[in-house]
């Protein structure tokens, strides 16, 4: 396993877990909401019921009063429990079929991404996952046994019980029988303990299934990851494996978080807006039939232009006259821009398609003095997206400490020297190049 990759934890698991997209019948999973309402109405019942007991060993107080009011509000709170419960009754014997049906179909895809995921982990960390799952899965079973006995199989009996008790009471809550206090309490902190341990179970029941289903895929998987021949500067024994297809990706990688997803738009909004304004220096990314191109491309800040939240132009400087991006252009319009800013560790990139225009307006708009390009590049944004600072701050890119002082490197005159197999003056080259780099910015 690869040393970079994060260790199998059952809190790693859940998050793959809870990360998966609702399916067509989304009613099914009780949101965050619920549960907490469920919790706290069912705190309500024992806060409600506790003050009649209390009786049993103090004399009646004012705050007790207080208490059982506010534990017969806090009960109410489990009425959006209660009615969507029914709710969900009705809708599965309405909606028996079709819906049901897309929403198994929906699960088994998902977790069969989650099984997929679990490959890039080694065998036996999977048979001690799985193994660990089933014995956590036994002990909860015979712990519940031990509290609760057979009380799960009776449902919202004794939670009923327990309301029966508050509301029928609710005027005089003080005024309620010690043994029925008792037994309305009872069953209600059994209640509670049979719908965790409910919950639990089924967790733990999910988490044995996908874990069993990736090993008994763990041999398939292996075989659909073809591997070739040790590479050259590889030691001996050592292969190289290859990934494939998008299963064997995704399961490697997974999915990514929603805020991942959500960052990509089809325009410029005002937060990338400011990040173009800002950025002097531009990465441009295009391929055409005579291959990939990646050009820099830099200017003072803002030199590429918002024409408006879906168009971005951008100056064609001189250069080394290959054109090489705009002939890929002229190909294939796609490109890709990622801006960057010095000393932000944050980057924004633009894809889009773009056109090479020579309006004469358009041109003016980047005259420097009496110099204006050759061309504009006019991109139709189709997405834009912001990448987080990992890249910039693993580099330490901005960190002048980190900056080579350029007689570490081989000289611009040094290297054409050696491409021209020494027939090229590199020390005047050199000389002559800062001038002639300042004489020919624009």
């Amino acid at each position: 396993m690869d040393a970079t990759k994060p260790s199998l934890t059952f809190a790693l698991l859940e998050q793959k877990i809870e990360a998966m997209p609702e399916g067509p019948v989304s009613a099914l999973s009780s949101p965050r909401w619920v549960r907490v309402l469920n919790t706290v109405g069912w705190a309500g019942i024992v806060i409600g019921l506790l003050p009649s007991l209390l009786l049993l060993w103090f004399a009646p107080q004012l705050w007790m009063v207080t208490l059982s009011r506010v534990g017969l509000v806090l009960t109410l709170a489990f009425f959006p429990y209660l009615l969507r419960t029914v709710w969900l009754v009705i809708y599965e014997f309405v909606n028996s079929r079709q819906q049901f049906v897309e929403q198994f179909d929906h699960d088994v895809a998902q977790l069969r991404r989650v099984s997929q995921w679990l490959l890039a982990y080694p065998r036996d960390v999977l048979e001690d996952q799985l193994r660990y799952a089933k014995m956590a899965q036994e002990r909860l079973v015979s712990k519940l046994g031990l509290l609760v006995g057979g009380m799960d199989k009776l449902g919202l009996l004794p939670l009923c019980l327990s309301l029966f008790v508050v509301l029928r009471n609710w005027r005089d809550l003080l005024a309620l029988p010690a043994w029925l206090s008792i037994l309305a309490l009872f069953a209600a902190i059994l209640w509670m303990i049979s719908w965790l341990g409910a919950h639990f179970r089924l967790r733990l029941h999910l988490y044995e299934s996908v874990l069993a289903a990736a090993l008994a895929n763990v041999g398939a998987a292996k075989a659909d990851v073809p591997t070739e021949t040790a590479l050259p500067t590889s030691p001996a024994g050592y292969t190289a494996h290859r990934i494939t297809s998008l299963d064997s990706l995704e399961a490697l990688y997974g999915q990514p978080v929603e805020r991942a997803l959500r960052k990509q738009i089809d325009q410029l909004n005002a937060d990338y807006q400011a990040f173009v304004h800002a950025s002097p220096f531009v990465v441009l990314a295009s391929a055409g039939d005579e291959g990939l191109d990646c050009s820099p491309r830099g200017d003072a800040p803002g030199f590429v232009q918002v024409l408006d939240a879906r168009t971005l132009a951008l100056p064609d400087r001189p250069g080394n006259n290959r054109v090489d991006t705009l002939r890929n252009l002229l190909q294939d319009p796609r490109l890709s821009l990622l801006f960057l800013i010095p000393g932000i560790g944050e980057t924004l990139r633009v894809n889009g398609r773009a056109e090479i225009r020579v309006d004469p307006e358009l041109l003016a708009r980047f005259a420097v003095g009496e110099r204006l390009p050759r061309s504009v590049i006019v991109v139709h944004i189709e997405a834009v997206y912001f990448h987080c600072a990992r890249a910039i701050v693993r580099s330490q890119l901005w960190d002048p400490a980190r900056h080579l002082p350029r007689d570490r490197l081989p000289s611009p005159g040094t290297m054409h020297a050696h491409l021209a197999d020494g027939a090229f003056d590199a020390d005047a080259y050199d000389r002559e190049l800062p001038q002639r780099t300042r004489d020919s910015l624009y």
